[in-house]
């Protein structure tokens, strides 16, 4: 056993008051040095998250202002499609009668198609028989551009077929199958650029007449008697009237 007195070790005291200035000095120390620790975890934290909301609130902007680019060009694009003219072609029974073809032009937009041109594709308005002076009136008509207001129309023969019985007796106009090529621009305004369209239309026009619906003028009585004009009259009449009712179908 150790002596108290020997000043090797402090006694039971001693001792008791060493370890509680140990205890002490570990507490001074800890607390002196722990909170350095900790305030350069925390900015080091802090920084490491400073520069991820950086990063990600950099991605949210880019990604919001390219979806307002891309939703100002839709609603751009929208706008225009509202807005601009469409037009189209069709073929109709002629108005001078059977057997002949008419191109009906439409628009079907909300503004006025400019400088509107049609073309037969690989084929132009060539002379279809001597004395053919149809296709060459459609080329001129066709080239030199019209303008067609909205919802307006533009008619025009388009082929008349051979004929034994007329003079000239050839076939006239355009050719009964191909392909037409429609041009047309319009103007946006507030100083936009000028708008340029195309659209293409393949026809074939062989059995048309055969399988397309023609008014019927009515039956008809032979003979040359007072009588006979009367009937045919009436039967004129009655096809008329018909046809009439037909429109409000």
């Amino acid at each position: 056993m150790l002596l108290a007195g020997s000043g090797a070790l402090p006694g039971a005291a001693g001792l008791g008051r060493y370890v509680v200035r140990m205890v002490m000095s570990a507490g001074s120390f800890a607390a002196a040095s722990l909170p350095e620790w900790i305030t350069a975890i925390a900015t080091g934290i802090g920084v490491l998250v400073a520069v991820i909301a950086i990063a990600v609130t950099a991605r949210q902007v880019r990604l919001t202002a390219r979806q307002m680019r891309e939703s100002a060009v839709r609603e751009a694009q929208n706008s225009e499609d509202q807005t601009r003219p469409y037009v189209g072609a069709d073929f109709v029974p002629g108005l001078a009668g059977a057997p002949s073809i008419d191109v009906v032009i439409a628009n079907y937009g909300n503004s006025t198609a400019r400088d509107l041109r049609l073309e037969v594709v690989g084929a132009s308005f060539e002379p279809l028989s001597e004395g053919d002076e149809l296709a060459p009136a459609l080329g001129r008509f066709f080239s030199a551009g019209f303008d067609l207001a909205p919802t307006a129309t533009r008619r025009a023969f388009w082929h008349h077929p051979a004929n034994e019985d007329a003079e000239p007796s050839g076939a006239m106009g355009a050719p009964l199958m191909g392909e037409v090529r429609l041009t047309y621009s319009w103007q946006p305004g507030d100083g936009a650029e000028e708008r340029h369209y195309e659209e293409r239309l393949r026809y074939d026009l062989t059995d048309f007449l055969v399988v397309a619906p023609a008014p019927s003028e009515g039956p008809s009585t032979t003979g040359t008697g007072t009588e006979t004009q009367l009937r045919n009259a009436v039967h004129a009449l009655r096809a008329v009237a018909t046809h009439i009712a037909e429109l409000r179908r």
